[in-house]
């Protein structure tokens, strides 16, 4: 039975009485878009690094392509089609602007902090409704701290404030005291692509943290756009198949997604070409 209860592990709080058991995994979030740019790739998909959309092309109504710059060359190119998915996270709402119509997409960045000491041995979440500096995860020979999370308006510099530093080490160390001793190895940022529903400034970690799929074709006269917006990483496979099923539907076809049961391939065949 996965619900039964932890002998708790050496360093967590004492005062902690009650904690439940559950399967647990880690991911390395700098590798994982590599496993799925390979595993795209071996399905016949392009891959253009480091460029950016800077126009979309419409016609009649209906989307005809994009104009992409690559910023390693400095170089600009169309790229024709007729179905564009937005799948830009917190730039979404950019994106989309290109096409004059809105995604109610707002960034929401949020500190993380690496400690180089291996302070526990497995994931460590605090229950409660979503708040700050409520995880650790092991990673490689440290564990990773976090989050923080405030909104803001460009995701382009989010910054790291010290002040978010020192929180999430002195929270996440009341999970674990152990957390309180090392110094900070490294800490960055990152902004959730979080979904404007009425947003409250004063409380972002009530925001949820579902996604949505939008045909633009019906809800603005746009053929041709798709746009995924909000979501995490842990949803990001089902993110996927929405999208996937959506043009299937725009494109008249009936294929069953099979990614929840195909393998990726590892990020090393990314690099293998």
């Amino acid at each position: 039975n996965a619900r039964q209860a932890l002998a708790l592990e050496p360093g967590l709080n004492p005062e902690v009485r009650a904690a439940i058991r559950v399967p647990d995994a880690g991911m390395d979030p700098f590798r994982l878009p590599m496993h799925f740019f390979a595993s795209a790739r071996a399905g016949g998909a392009e891959i253009h690094e480091f460029t950016a959309v800077t126009r979309i092309r419409t016609r009649s109504g209906r989307i005809s392509g994009v104009v992409v710059h690559r910023r390693t060359t400095g170089e600009e190119f169309w790229v024709d089609g007729n179905i564009v998915v937005n799948a830009a996270g917190a730039w979404a709402g950019r994106v989309a602007a290109q096409a004059g119509v809105r995604v109610p997409v707002r960034p929401g960045p949020g500190v993380m902090v690496s400690l180089a000491a291996r302070v526990c041995n497995r994931v460590v979440n605090r229950m409660p409704p979503a708040g700050e500096g409520d995880i650790l995860v092991p990673q490689r020979r440290g564990v990773v701290l976090g989050p923080t999370l405030w909104l803001a308006d460009d995701p382009d510099r989010p910054g790291v404030p010290a002040d978010h530093v020192r929180r999430v080490q002195t929270l996440c160390a009341a999970m674990v005291p152990a957390a309180a001793d090392p110094a900070p190895h490294v800490a960055w940022s990152a902004c959730r692509p979080l979904i404007e529903d009425g947003v409250q400034e004063e409380a972002p970690q009530q925001i949820s943290r579902s996604f949505t799929c939008w045909d633009h074709g019906q809800r603005d006269g746009l053929a041709g756009l798709v746009s995924l917006i909000g979501g995490k990483a842990t949803t990001l496979r089902a993110m996927a198949e929405a999208a996937a099923d959506r043009i299937c539907e725009l494109t008249g076809r009936r294929i069953a997604c099979r990614t929840r049961d195909l393998p990726l391939l590892g990020h090393r065949h990314f690099y293998r070409g």
